[in-house]
């Protein structure tokens, strides 16, 4: 929810609203809600806003943010553990088997996306994300008892459908039996929407979210969001240009953050650690990762600079990559390979929250968001496979390799790519501002203005 909306609505966008009611162009029912919508802005004004924001961070956030960290934590963090403590001898695999153990995971995480999100949007999230976490919770049980390369290979096989969410096995059961658990307390703790949630809102301020989230999609008029459940919306975000100009980023991103994540413990071992040591050691870097995320956050909603939010991080997770690669072939110098792998944590990890904001921003239709946002990180998940098949056992400590390949694709799609479509999406709004309210209302009805959301004349791209 993208505070400072209220500074969006101009005084003409009033003036189209009437206009367009007198001449018979706009359904009665949706001005009558701007109109409703318009009064409850100049109520919720900055101050009484950032309150409700706040009060809506507070009871919708923390258990959204636990079920994703243990979600990232079940999928790849484990697994790097998990080899470091002796996986790979137990099961009997060579370093390729592991890699293409890893690489099934992503071929039905991937497929799993747009098919979960629909769900997501058909049941709703307090139904459809602890379904999902339950599933996840038994299938790592599963993995943690598994005793050969073709057991294990199979769950992780079904982790990755399921997904779409002081030895090694008992990295994967714990994990498992603690995600079981937090998946049963999701069903209570998780929200629908404003109009579903308890006393904690007031009525009056259920309206004005609703209305809020309907008519704020891209843009300063009285069009209203399209909002319905209609699969022909999928077909929208299929043949949509932008799902795939960011789909390429997040795929760059997905190589990069789990051929790192993968053999990340790996690394710090190699620099002379303890396994338990290094195990240990992963955790500031992506404390280091977190701060900078959220201060990317705020940064980006602050000073409205979508594109600056992904591509400053990209920079720094390049430089990280430039320390690490000549400074991990020196045991002498371990610490500048640690600062690198700070700065290489610090500039991925941001990005993939980042791309998402950005994508919901600039896609208007609830059921195009949810399925465009499925289709992205389905496509981009598939990187997966590439990031766990690059980082080669034989190369380790320097994996020229891996580290070549990131540090390539970075550069490429990371930054030179994301500067390229932001003069793309800012050619597109320079064009759409040429045209009048007057002209865009005189050509198209309301109803067909709604349909072509985001292709709307008066949609306007987030930059």
């Amino acid at each position: 929810m993208e505070a400072g909306f209220a500074d969006k609505i101009e005084e003409s966008d009033k003036a189209i609203g009437v206009d367009s009611v007198a001449s018979g162009s706009v359904d009665l029912a949706a001005f009558s809600e701007y109109d409703e919508y318009l009064r409850l802005n100049e109520i919720f004004t900055s101050d009484r806003r950032k309150r409700l924001v706040r009060k809506i961070d507070l009871h919708v956030l923390p258990q959204l943010i636990f079920l994703y960290l243990l979600s990232y934590v079940d999928r790849s963090n484990g697994i790097g553990n998990a080899k470091l403590f002796g996986a790979l001898a137990d099961l009997g695999m060579s370093g390729q088997q592991w890699n293409t153990a890893l690489s099934v995971f992503f071929a039905t995480y991937a497929f799993g996306g747009v098919p979960s999100n629909i769900a997501l949007k058909r049941f709703g999230p307090k139904i459809w994300i602890p379904t999902l976490m339950i599933c996840v919770s038994i299938v790592l049980i599963c993995a943690g008892l598994q005793g050969n390369f073709a057991g294990w290979t199979s769950f992780r096989v079904l982790l990755g459908l399921v997904e779409a969410g002081i030895g090694w096995r008992f990295i994967y059961v714990i994990e498992g039996l603690f995600t079981f658990f937090v998946a049963i307390a999701a069903l209570f703790l998780v929200h629908d929407s404003p109009a579903k949630v308890g006393k904690w809102l007031t009525d009056e301020e259920k309206q004005y979210l609703l209305l809020r989230h309907k008519f704020s999609a891209g843009g300063t008029s009285s069009i209203p969001e399209k909002e319905l459940f209609n699969l022909k919306y999928v077909k929208l975000s299929f043949k949509s240009f932008h799902t795939y100009a960011i789909a390429l980023i997040e795929f760059t991103i997905a190589v990069v953050v789990y051929g790192i994540s993968f053999v990340l413990p790996t690394i710090i071992n190699n620099l002379g650690y303890t396994a338990m040591t290094a195990q240990a050691m992963t955790v500031p870097p992506y404390i280091f990762a977190c701060i900078v995320t959220l201060f990317s956050g705020w940064a980006a909603d602050r000073y409205k600079q979508r594109m600056l939010s992904v591509v400053l991080p990209n920079i720094m997770a390049v430089i990280g990559f430039i320390i690490i690669i000549p400074s991990v072939r020196h045991s002498s110098l371990t610490g500048l390979t640690l600062f690198g792998v700070f700065l290489l944590a610090g500039g991925l990890y941001p990005v993939s929250p980042a791309v998402m904001a950005w994508t919901a921003l600039n896609t208007s239709g609830t059921m195009k968001r949810a399925v465009s946002l499925a289709l992205m990180l389905s496509f981009s998940q598939l990187g997966g496979i590439m990031g766990s098949n690059i980082f080669i056992a034989t190369e380790a400590p320097t994996y020229n390799i891996g580290y070549g390949i990131c540090l390539g694709m970075l550069v490429v799609f990371g930054v030179i790519w994301l500067v390229i479509y932001y003069f793309i999406l800012k050619g597109i709004n320079a064009k759409r501002a040429k045209l009048t309210k007057e002209e865009i209302f005189a050509k198209y009805s309301e109803e067909e203005l709604a349909e072509m959301g985001d292709e709307s004349p008066l949609f306007r791209y987030s930059t």
